[in-house]
Order: C-alpha cells, then structure tokens, then sequence
C-alpha cells in the first residue's frame, strides 16, 4: 500500500514540476505559493493543507494547479462474531488523500473566478476510536475519484510581488456520488515571472 502511494505520489509531483517548469519561460505572470483552506461537510470542518501554481495566458484567464493534502472522516457500523458472541460498534477512520485541482481562472478587476477538474488519490488511513473492535485493514474502492471545484477570491497586494487571497469554495468530491462541500480559504502567493 505505501508502495502504491509512492508510487502515485511520485508520478502527481513528477506530473507538477513539468507543467511548472515548462510555463515558467513564458512572459505572462505565473504564481506561486501556500493556501490554507478549509470546508464543511455534512457539519464537520475539515482542513486542508498545500501548494499551488497560478499562470495567466491573457490579461484576465490562466490556470491554476495545486498539490494538496485533506482528510476525511468516515464512520462505519461493523459487526463481528467471535466465539459465538457478537460485538456490534460504530468505528471511525480518519481517510488520507492527495488532491490534484486543475482549474481554469478568470481574473477581474474585482474577484478571481476559478472552474475545474479535481483528483483525489486515497494514501492511507488510521483509525480514530479503538474500542473493541481494531481494524487491521482498510481500503476505498476507488482509490482514485474526479469531482469538481469552483472558487471565488479577491487578491490583496501586500508587497509588489506578494500577494494574499482569500477564497470562498464549493465543490464535490466525487461524480459517482455527487456530496458536496463549501469552504473558505486564504492563500499565500509570490509573482515568480514579471507581468506584462
């Protein structure tokens, strides 16, 4: 299982450093930086935590990718029989992703729109409650799923090449099963190519 984390780990950062790496010549501004953010989910807060990469193809649309790290919650009813007895809980496993957004981002004299794609691939899971019942193993089928971001900001100059954005969210993890989630979040990013 850590292998196949690597393994995907290793191709989703390989994946980012070439998009970076290859738009980082153009003359366009591109950006990079940290957001933290945070989002709701059926009354629960769960934070999220990373890196992304910002890069203007026209004066007001470009791209945004990102590389980040979430949790998730997940309580499941389980039963088991031994010797004859049952034993019968409630088990919550907190559930580990690496979330890959490729958005597309229109910028505006007043707000920042972003639209787009999400990845998230499972990378493990402990348990949280260890009543009478351990769990030894534990999977999600798929471990890889595709939803859908949108996102709202408005960028706050702080020096000529920092800025700070908060961020309004909403989106779904999965389209198998569209549960959907709002959120807010701050980043934190740099102008790494000079603008126009």
């Amino acid at each position: 299982m850590k292998f196949k984390f690597l393994r995907c780990s290793s191709l989703v950062i390989g994946f980012f450093l070439v998009i970076v790496g290859s738009m980082a010549q153009d003359l366009r501004p591109s950006y990079a930086g940290v957001l933290a953010a945070g989002e709701f989910q059926f009354g629960t807060f769960k934070p999220n935590l990373g890196l992304f990469y910002e890069k203007q193809f026209t004066a007001r649309s470009g791209i945004e990718l990102g590389l980040f790290y979430r949790t998730d919650i997940n309580e499941n009813f389980v039963s088991i029989d031994e010797s004859g007895i049952t034993i019968s809980e409630t088990i919550t496993v907190r559930e580990r992703y690496v979330n890959v957004p490729l958005l597309y981002r229109y910028s505006s004299r007043f707000a920042a729109f972003s639209v787009g794609p999400t990845v998230d691939f499972f990378s493990g899971w402990n348990q949280i409650d260890k009543n009478l019942i351990q769990v030894e193993n534990y999977t999600r089928t798929p471990s890889v799923e595709i939803g859908a971001l949108v996102k709202i900001g408005k960028e706050i100059l702080l020096k000529e090449t920092l800025i700070l954005e908060p961020e309004l969210r909403m989106g779904f993890r999965t389209f198998s099963s569209p549960v959907g989630y709002i959120g807010m979040g701050v980043k934190l990013k740099r102008r790494l190519s000079p603008a126009e």
